[in-house]
């Protein structure tokens, strides 16, 4: 089942829903078939979310540009792009640190936890950004750079080379109950590696 609505909001959380419908036989609208799938509401952030679900999916079955079903090629553009979003605008640009995870429906402002697996992640989406005309090299290496930096100030507390978890998305310190973790250092470590071989600029591969 493919989604495909309008954005709906300026959120980056909200526009990943400018999607619409394939599949579905009849012409019977989505509202009736995909309610189903929402698990039950838990917390109250879980119950808004699945409230303006349906809103979205019922406003994605009235409004007639949103018949048009995409091409697999469409589709995967679509993906493509809302994943490094996701990099992009749940990153901080003051630190380069990345949110541990977004809200869908709602503002991750509150949301103050980040990854440094996320981080390396991140670190590995800018090159593809700016290869796919999303981003400029310029932007990308300034953003990878004040990541680096921030890396490389020693404000994350490391034991023996090996970075925590998860951090503060503001001040970068560790957050209280956190792991040391190797795989988080590992995929971290990788986005650095990608980061210093496609960008090739000095102060990069030093603080790489």
């Amino acid at each position: 089942i493919r989604i495909a609505c309008e954005k709906r909001a300026t959120e980056w959380g909200n526009s990943i829903y400018e999607v619409q419908m394939r599949g579905f036989a009849e012409g019977e609208p989505p509202d009736g078939n995909l309610i189903g799938y929402f698990p039950p509401s838990r917390t109250e952030l879980q119950r808004r979310e699945r409230e303006a679900a349906r809103l979205l999916i019922k406003q994605a079955a009235d409004c007639p540009r949103s018949a048009k079903a995409l091409s697999d090629a469409e589709f995967l553009d679509l993906l493509q792009r809302r994943a490094f979003a996701y990099f992009w605008y749940e990153t901080n640009p003051t630190n380069g640190l990345t949110r541990d995870r977004g809200a869908n429906f709602d503002t991750s402002e509150d949301y103050d936890i980040a990854s440094l697996a996320a981080v390396g992640f991140a670190l590995s989406a800018y090159p593809i950004g700016v290869e796919r005309g999303w981003i400029s090299r310029r932007a990308a290496r300034e953003r990878t750079a004040t990541t680096l930096r921030t890396l490389a100030r020693g404000d994350i507390r490391t034991v023996h080379g090996f970075f925590p978890h998860f951090v503060d998305f503001h001040a970068g310190k560790m957050i209280r109950g956190t792991e040391i973790s190797t795989i988080d250092t590992a995929l971290l470590l990788a986005g650095i590696l990608v980061a210093a071989e496609y960008f090739k600029d000095p102060e990069i591969t030093q603080l790489a």
